[in-house]
């Protein structure tokens, strides 16, 4: 059990660091583009909107598969998001009973570990000074929903699509902008405006992270990817691998995110976690 509980605090802090290292700089803004490009990268950023995932709230069961050099383990969870407020990941792996959980809102990450009876509760701004990550929800969600994004905004307004270098072939594109600390994002479109890959990397190109979409089904008459896919990349050797494949899901119902923690539960920090996991 200890082992098992090991890898699962492994699972939680890949996702978390993984999905949310590159800080919340504002992008640097490209060169200049003809009339023509200005208005092939318009139309395309609209189509993206119109065919965007479109929800307030997502609750779903995910069956999340770890994939680490020698290690391997799977664990049923239940992810619950409202939209622009919060996000909470169960780790369930055994007749839905909880063992670990991963809250994050806006400002704070909750993180809970019910086998030895601790938890983390700390502000993403107080993270800042103890992790090299800045951590960016709206990214998160992004990440989670099959979305574009810039680092470090809300949302993608019609005047920014100008940050974004752009190239089309086929109905199919794939856009590109990096932040002042020189950390790349590339997002992969197909031919239905759908993302299939968000691939982020140093300006060195010797880590990178790639999230993967495949399986597109419909879910309440909107294309979803059903299996995600986040593999960490360094020196084009994978460090770690997770797929999340998502079921029931079930969008706009009322959901509770707020975690209470048992007075006996002892807190530590997040900085504890990932030095107990780096020695392992």
């Amino acid at each position: 059990m200890k082992q098992f509980n090991k890898i699962q605090l492994l699972a939680v802090t890949l996702l978390v660091v993984g999905t949310l290292f590159f800080n919340g700089c504002k992008s640097t803004k490209q060169g200049a583009i003809s009339k023509e490009e200005n208005k092939a990268r318009t139309d395309y950023f609209e189509r993206l909107h119109t065919t965007a995932f479109r929800y307030e709230t997502l609750e779903a069961r995910v069956q999340v598969i770890l994939n680490l050099p020698n290690k391997n383990v799977k664990s049923r969870a239940q992810l619950k998001l409202v939209k622009d407020e919060a996000l909470q990941l169960s780790i369930q792996p055994f007749l839905g009973i909880e063992m670990f959980r991963l809250e994050l809102t806006l400002d704070s990450i909750v993180v809970i570990d019910r086998i030895n009876k601790r938890y983390v509760a700390e502000s993403l701004a107080a993270l800042q000074g103890t992790l090299p990550i800045d951590f960016n929800f709206y990214n998160l969600q992004s990440l989670f929903t099959n979305q574009l994004f810039l680092p470090g905004e809300s949302e993608i307004t019609p005047k920014q699509y100008k940050q974004f270098v752009f190239s089309e072939v086929n109905n199919q594109a794939i856009l590109k902008v990096s932040d002042r600390s020189k950390l790349n994002y590339v997002f992969h479109t197909d031919v239905n405006q759908k993302l299939t890959q968000t691939k982020l990397s140093d300006n060195s190109g010797r880590f990178q992270l790639l999230w993967d979409y495949t399986n597109f089904e419909n879910v309440d008459t909107q294309l979803f990817p059903t299996t995600m896919q986040l593999n960490a990349l360094n020196n084009a050797t994978s460090v770690g691998e997770i797929t999340l494949n998502y079921s029931r899901m079930e969008l706009n119902k009322p959901i509770q995110l707020k975690s209470n923690i048992p007075s006996r539960y002892r807190q530590i920090t997040f900085a504890e976690i990932l030095k107990m996991i780096s020695k392992k």
